[in-house]
């Protein structure tokens, strides 16, 4: 919706244009042109300006996306300097008031959304559902006014759904102040009849977690709640929220849209299905690319089922914040590393450890050490040191093999990969899982007793002095 706003700004700014090209008047001798040219020259020196706008905002949404958040803002700062006019400034607080929003900032959000440039009605219903969203959590009062003019401008658009909102207000304002809150909601259930008010409920459900609420009224809901596609996958999450995973099987049985494949890949797991969940889930990624759940939790299930590549494509799709950005550049290199690239790998590492000036965070030396180690490359030594340093009995043990033998590297490629590379993290493994079986304690002969057995059975033996 609100693309469709830039570019009336920008035709807007093409208006505007002329008035600014007669700085040129001074520098160009127009008489040299025809009415024509000078026309062409104009439009060209406009559309040129239009190009530069519309990819510094795309610009913005770009680090939005990738989660670069304080570039944004000064992408932003950038385009307010140097821009004045009322039309780009909405866009500039509207993509600033998202910052903050996701920055959790809202009353900075909230007071750049109420500039008096968003004043009118035709710019208002572009921001108030954004607005919304942030007085909701600096003013639930105000809130209200805000749905319901926002539900006044926008009653045309079919894709408008106020519903939700209604039912986010009077949860965060009447839940702790009636005591028949639940009754007037499972009494409101009973007269859903329209696809979006089913839908609101439903989603209500799974925002606040009253799946057992939702289910209790599941015999209420009108037959479209089990005739649509859409909202029997709804009914399904509520279910399966709800431990009822049988009966969400059911609902979502024939359906193949994305969130039903991914409900049906959550099941699949709890089943220790991985080879279905998987399969569910490349369906599910052939259907939304980009999910960001569905590939956060395809990363689980491909690496469970050794599918490094397919994992490593679907960590790139997920965007961390910048703390955890190095997390993610190792674990990419693991499953490199996973893959048997060893050399790639190893460049990877390099890069890492220059970025780091070879002081490696403690996951980055583990990983390191298995690289090296694989590459016989003697800075496993020091790597492995520096993990011992962190605690890491493993690289303590391996580091202690380099004292012992000449060259432990050279043993260790020398054995095959699949039978050596990783036999003493399967052992590590065994000794860290968490076994069914309830533990018993082997019996503990202090070595002292058995020495005064001795004694008792040869008293000469006392006489031995250590």
């Amino acid at each position: 919706m609100y693309m469709k706003y830039l570019v009336i700004t920008i035709t807007v700014l093409f208006q505007s244009s002329f008035a600014q090209l007669k700085d040129l008047e001074g520098l160009i001798d127009w008489s040299l042109m025809s009415e024509k040219e000078s026309q062409i020259f104009l439009l060209k020196q406009t559309l040129k300006e239009k190009k530069s706008i519309l990819r510094r905002f795309q610009e913005v949404k770009v680090f939005i996306l990738k989660g670069r958040i304080d570039d944004a803002l000064d992408r932003l700062d950038e385009l307010n300097i140097k821009y004045n006019t009322d039309d780009i400034r909405r866009l500039i607080y509207f993509f600033k008031a998202k910052c903050y929003f996701i920055l959790g900032d809202f009353d900075t959000a909230n007071r750049l959304l109420e500039s008096k440039l968003f004043v009118q009605n035709k710019f208002y219903e572009n921001i108030c559902y954004l607005q919304y969203l942030t007085s909701i959590n600096t003013d639930v009062q105000k809130s209200m006014q805000g749905i319901n003019r926002c539900t006044r401008l926008n009653i045309e658009d079919t894709d408008i759904n106020s519903d939700w909102m209604r039912y986010v207000n009077d949860h965060i304002l009447d839940r702790d102040k009636k005591n028949d809150y639940f009754q007037e909601l499972v009494l409101k259930s009973k007269q859903l009849t329209t696809f979006k008010e089913v839908e609101s409920w439903l989603k209500f459900g799974i925002l606040y977690n009253y799946e057992d609420l939702i289910v209790k009224t599941l015999e209420f809901l009108p037959s479209i709640a089990i005739l649509n596609d859409e909202l029997r996958t709804l009914v399904a999450y509520n279910l399966h929220n709800d431990s009822k995973t049988t009966q969400a099987k059911e609902y979502i049985e024939d359906i193949n849209s994305s969130n039903a494949l991914y409900l049906k890949s959550l099941i699949a797991i709890k089943e220790n299905k991985y080879k279905i969940s998987n399969a569910q889930l490349l369906s599910t990624l052939k259907k939304k690319n980009f999910s960001l759940n569905a590939n956060q939790l395809a990363l689980g299930v491909f690496w469970l089922n050794k599918q490094y590549k397919n994992a490593r494509l679907s960590l790139n799709k997920i965007i961390p914040m910048s703390d955890f950005k190095v997390y993610q550049y190792i674990f990419n290199t693991t499953l490199v590393y996973k893959e048997k690239g060893y050399f790639r790998a190893q460049k990877e590492i390099d890069f890492l450890a220059d970025a780091y000036m070879n002081n490696l965070p403690f996951e980055g030396n583990i990983l390191a050490t298995n690289v090296y180690l694989n590459n016989d490359n003697p800075k496993w030594i020091e790597t492995s040191e520096d993990a011992c340093k962190s605690f890491d009995m493993l690289n303590c043990w391996l580091r202690m093999q380099a004292d012992i033998w000449d060259n432990y590297s050279g043993h260790y490629k020398n054995q095959t990969n699949e039978k050596w590379t990783y036999r003493f993290n399967d052992n590590l493994n065994k000794i860290m899982s968490k076994d069914d079986k309830e533990f018993e304690d082997s019996i503990f002969i202090n070595q002292r007793d058995i020495e005064e057995l001795d004694i008792q059975a040869d008293p000469k033996m006392g006489e031995i002095k250590y």
